[in-house]
């Protein structure tokens, strides 16, 4: 198969290893994944990306993201920051557009960050079979159901990247497939002494670092988390500084750990904390450090009950007395919920635990890894040519 594959991003690829960014962390290790099967693959990139045996398509700008800083960026009015945005996707849909018309692809797969955007873009491409896979969720079902009908959805195949995510958008998913990792990035620590609770993830509101700070103070069980401060300025400086500032002998910061070292950080901890406060769509945090023996504590909110095995690979816990989403092992919810599944894992007989980490690694060997989500997206593929071939 011929594979176009477009991923706007606006930093330079492959991303640095201080920036997290879920999408290209899946449409890259796909790209080579397919190529190692003997597909074409085309990868549509700015003008000073380098992806090593990669065929690039490339556009006539310098990423976003290496032109500015993204620290220069936070802090531009938000109209400014829409504007450049916009300015970098059109410049991406613009050479897809010009590529069909020149070249012939079986498929092309878009993997989805401003869904609206990208929709109204790609309205018109009717002829070639597009596989959209979404990274997000929309909050607003009633204003998407008013416009999609301005779509003309022909040809296109919508991947949701967790079951849950489906309940976020009103139309139907071809398929889920869940997201993989290189496992060779993240090692197996079998015999960890990591002592403390971790968190990983971008400090904001939704993520739930201050509600994992809340569980630390609980608890009385170090935290070291690291993550980037690029949004919610004010919510970081105004209500997780403050508890980082107070409990400085229970609580360290890391800032953004390069992604080189993050698996050695995932191997810091005795547990992973993940009380998002959102329908994660899916989060890779949780594959990455079951990868490497770290269970998880997480509310039951998005994909965690799809990622987790409650009570084999960590716990999940309700997030309230008024939002049960599944009957767990941990009965209490909330914040309550969250320390008493931490202090069960830290009264763990010894090998109990081992078990449990190795429980971890052998649950993402199985259902998360890169060579899987590459199978799983090559049938998507054969799957939906065969069905236009036999209309």
């Amino acid at each position: 198969m011929k594979i176009l594959i477009v991923n706007p991003c606006q930093s330079k690829l492959p991303i640095p290893p201080d920036l997290i960014r879920a999408d290209t962390y899946i449409s890259i290790p796909l790209a080579y994944g397919l190529k190692n099967k003997n597909h074409t693959i085309e990868f549509i990139t700015s003008k000073d990306s380098f992806l090593d045996g990669i065929k690039q398509e490339k556009i006539n700008l310098k990423a976003l993201f290496n032109i500015l800083k993204i620290d220069e960026f936070k802090f531009f009015p938000e109209n400014i920051k829409i504007e450049l945005t916009k300015l970098f996707y059109l410049e991406i849909f613009e050479k897809t557009r010009s590529l069909i018309k020149n070249k012939k692809y079986d498929i092309i797969h878009l993997h989805s960050n401003y869904f609206l955007l990208e929709m109204g873009i790609f309205n018109e491409i009717t002829n070639i079979p597009i596989v959209i896979t979404l990274h997000s969720v929309l909050s607003n079902q009633n204003c998407l159901k008013k416009l999609i009908s301005n779509f003309n959805l022909k040809n296109k195949y919508f991947i949701s990247i967790s079951n849950k995510q489906r309940d976020f958008y009103p139309f139907d998913f071809f398929k889920t497939v869940y997201n993989g990792i290189n496992l060779n990035l993240f090692p197996f620590y079998s015999n960890s002494e990591g002592k403390n609770i971790i968190f990983v993830g971008r400090t904001v509101k939704v993520k739930g670092i201050k509600e994992a700070l809340e569980v630390s103070v609980k608890t009385n069980i170090p935290l070291k988390f690291t993550g980037k401060t690029d949004s919610e300025i004010s919510f970081f400086n105004n209500e997780v500084l403050p508890l980082v500032n107070k409990h400085k002998n229970l609580i360290k910061y890391y800032k953004t750990i390069n992604r080189n070292n993050i698996s050695n950080f995932y191997s810091l901890g005795k547990i992973l904390l993940f009380p998002i406060q959102w329908e994660e769509p899916f989060g890779l945090v949780m594959i990455e450090s079951m990868a490497t023996g770290t269970p998880i504590v997480a509310f039951a909110r998005g994909s965690v009950p799809e990622v987790i095995k409650d009570g084999e690979t960590g716990f999940i816990v309700n997030p309230s007395d008024d939002d049960i989403r599944g009957d767990w092992i941990i009965k209490k919810t909330g914040i309550e919920g969250l320390c008493e599944a931490v202090e069960r894992i830290y009264s763990m007989p010894e090998e109990q635990y081992r078990k449990m980490r190795k429980a971890c690694r052998e649950h993402v060997e199985k259902n998360f890894t890169v060579e899987r989500m590459v199978d799983e997206y090559e049938k998507v593929y054969y799957e939906i040519l065969n069905k236009k071939n036999n209309h």
